[in-house]
């Protein structure tokens, strides 16, 4: 591995690459006054999510349209527009789905470990 300087040479902004003061430093290291340093967990159900697949521009106007169709009694074009509203809300669905899933795989994945620089010195936190 590369020694300190070259590592914040080569990552760090140069206005940052002096680290933090002792007493700043001290001060970070209070996880009851600052928190723990992580992101939160959000959860969405998944019957939100299908709702979801629902609302916006695109479905908001097949919805209109059928509601035309049926106020002019053509129930063939009611039927498609439908088919075509429920189609869009499933594809959209499957992916919201998957993005979901490839994200918590990701988070899985993830490595928790920092580098910290503090007086020219690099130290590795896990």
């Amino acid at each position: 591995m590369a020694n300190a300087t070259e590592f914040a040479e080569f990552f760090v902004e140069p206005e940052v690459r002096a680290g933090l003061k002792t007493t700043e430093a001290e001060d970070l290291q209070r996880p009851e006054k600052f928190g723990f340093n992580e992101l939160p967990c959000v959860e969405v159900s998944k019957m939100w999510l299908l709702l979801t697949q629902f609302m916006g521009t695109m479905p908001y106007m097949l919805e209109v349209a059928a509601i035309v169709a049926v106020a002019a009694q053509d129930y063939i074009d009611f039927a498609i527009l439908c088919a075509m509203l429920l189609c869009n809300g499933a594809l959209g669905f499957r992916e919201e789905l998957e993005c979901m899933e490839s994200l918590v795989r990701f988070t899985l994945l993830s490595v928790f470990f920092s580098f910290i620089l503090q007086r020219h010195i690099i130290t590795y936190e896990p």
